[in-house]
């Protein structure tokens, strides 16, 4: 009789094992489950995000093309280009400065970054003049601008693009 409990209670215990094994393994297969879906989810967000990139530097590439042939002439020149965006001066390393210049990089500036993402929620154009200055905050002067602290040329630079896109 002993030995019969024994054996029932090994039995037991042994069917309790390979139940909370097989749950386990469940559990685990269930997560790996989610985990892809979650992979797929996102791979589809960066699909579609991309393609939301392309649609919208395509439409600032119309814009630029209307811009650019309103701007040229001006006492003042104009350069068209791609700007890095940062939230702090002295934060890019020299290895990120040399990556941005190979990828094309004019400037660097830290404001326009809210327009453009005041332009795309809002779906408007949004175009930013940035006065470039070589230095910052070097010296007394590093933010001459010119005559008027650069407010006239400023003023010339946007009543050409007002009239170039008024035109259109």
């Amino acid at each position: 009789m002993v030995v019969l409990i024994i054996v029932i209670v090994i039995v037991v215990l042994l069917v309790l094992g390979l139940w909370t094994a097989y749950n386990g393994l469940v559990k685990k297969r269930n997560r790996t489950q989610e985990a892809w879906s979650e992979i797929d989810v996102e791979l589809k967000r960066r699909h579609d995000l991309s393609r939301y990139v392309v649609s919208t530097v395509r439409g600032y590439a119309a814009l630029e093309e209307r811009l650019v042939p309103a701007l040229r002439g001006l006492s003042e020149p104009v350069l068209a280009g791609a700007s890095w965006t940062t939230d702090a001066p002295y934060r890019e390393t020299q290895s990120a400065i040399a990556s941005a210049e190979a990828a094309g990089i004019v400037c660097v500036e830290m404001e326009a970054a809210a327009l453009y993402a005041y332009g795309a929620a809002r779906q408007r154009d949004v175009v930013c003049f940035a006065h470039i200055t070589n230095s910052m905050a070097v010296n007394g002067n590093d933010f001459e601008k010119g005559a008027a602290n650069g407010a006239l040329s400023a003023l010339q630079i946007a009543e050409a693009a007002a009239r170039s896109l008024l035109v259109a």
